[in-house]
């Protein structure tokens, strides 16, 4: 035997029914005096005589697994081939840790999830997959099921079964990855829908279904978006001009209005630096000051002198609050503006009082007060609706939003009460 197998670093050895090594190559005789206490032997005997002829163990010592297989011959001599599988043990480990940690993402998740092999079983369904479809069942029950018969479950869950049934096969056809597609359920609700394939070496691998309630995030946005058009056409309404820039001062968003009142085009502001286009040089100053308090979470009442694409100067009545990401941080400003001087007649500086202006006695009695107060109602009310719809996931994108929207209105009130 020796002769055999003395190439190897392997340690193969012959042990007799009793124990004692009768030969080995110099990998096996070092391993076998080194484990003559660590309980190999009995390991061995007992693994050996109660697995029949021949198989194979494992061995742990000194924080390393071996892998034994054995033959045991007629006469009760038994022959041994170990190979040190420490470093694969190790890495089915970390394997194993991964994928329980995952699994228990999965299955916690809002998100109703599905995995299905490439040949069509659910290997995997969460508890949030059963209560979006009020399938009275654990997940447990629907692993191992066949998808495809599964889905007659599901298709009559949806307002439109037979969306659902083309779905599946255009995913099953083109194995391409899907995204927020939308699908109205026949109680109301809003389910998005994500598919996400899984290739191997260029063939199926099976692939993953993601459904999530977006009903409540729908509707708020839904009458976010309502309000927000209230309020801006409010603003057209009144002759108020709305400006919006990025914390480098480019222009976000402008109305109809402060195009009217600058003669800008919106395109020719969007994505253009506020200071450079329509800053005076004696305004400059002025409002690096208002910025630099901007950025500290402080709003402005204030007179600024701009420019008009006609090269005139123009006096306007600014009310200017900052503008707060999904976060509550500063993003930018937003700034309600009214003219207070007209540059075809007059020539008003900065610090002048427009009571002293003969053409502009009262700029703010052409303001329909009323319809603002109606206005702003209308929208509190939308964003309570708003706030109470929301699903705790989305809470913070639409709260900045609300809080953006009660800015612009504190701003507007902030002009029309001086």
């Amino acid at each position: 035997m020796e002769r055999s197998i003395s190439f190897t670093h392997a340690p193969v050895m012959q042990i007799s029914r009793e124990g004692g090594l009768l030969a080995s190559n110099k990998a096996g005789k070092i391993f076998f005096e080194e484990n003559q206490n660590t309980g190999f032997i009995t390991e061995t005997i007992r693994n050996v005589f109660a697995g029949g002829l021949s198989g194979e163990f494992e061995f742990e010592n000194k924080q390393r697994t071996w892998l034994f297989t054995y033959q045991v011959s007629d006469s009760g001599i038994v022959d041994l081939i170990g190979m040190d599988i420490s470093a694969r043990v190790v890495q089915w480990k970390e394997m194993q840790f991964r994928h329980d940690r995952n699994h228990f993402i999965l299955q916690h998740l809002q998100a109703g999830i599905l995995i299905i092999s490439a040949q069509g079983i659910i290997e995997f369904a969460n508890d949030a997959f059963c209560n979006l479809f009020d399938l009275v069942m654990k997940p447990e029950i629907i692993i191992g099921s066949n998808f495809q018969s599964f889905t007659d479950k599901l298709f009559t869950y949806f307002e439109n079964p037979s969306s659902f049934k083309e779905l599946i096969e255009q995913c099953k056809e083109t194995n391409d990855l899907l995204f927020d597609h939308k699908l109205n359920t026949a109680n109301g609700k809003i389910y998005k829908v994500d598919f996400i394939p899984f290739n191997t070496e260029n063939a199926p691998g099976g692939n993953t279904w993601q459904f999530q309630d977006i009903t409540a995030l729908t509707r708020a946005n839904e009458i976010f978006e309502i309000a927000e058009k209230q309020f801006r056409s409010c603003i057209n309404q009144l002759n108020m001009g709305l400006l919006e820039v990025d914390l480098q001062g480019k222009v976000d968003y402008v109305n109809d209005s402060f195009c009217l009142l600058t003669g800008y085009e919106q395109q020719e502001l969007l994505k253009k630096s506020a200071a450079d286009l329509l800053l005076t040089d004696s305004s400059v100053k002025r409002m690096q000051s208002i910025q630099e308090n901007r950025t500290h979470g402080v709003g402005h009442t204030y007179e600024l002198e701009l420019k008009c694409k006609n090269g005139e100067s123009r006096v306007f009545l600014i009310s200017g609050v900052p503008k707060l990401d999904i976060s509550g941080n500063i993003c930018g400003s937003i700034g309600i503006h009214v003219a207070v001087s007209d540059p075809t007649s007059i020539k008003t500086k900065v610090g002048d009082h427009y009571k002293d202006v003969e053409e502009v006695k009262d700029p703010y009695r052409m303001l329909n007060i009323n319809k603002l107060a109606k206005i702003k109602e209308r929208t509190i009310d939308a964003m309570i609706l708003a706030e109470s719809g929301l699903i705790a996931e989305d809470v913070y994108v639409l709260k900045s939003h609300i809080r953006n929207l009660q800015q612009s209105l504190k701003a507007t009130y902030q002009i029309i009460s001086r």
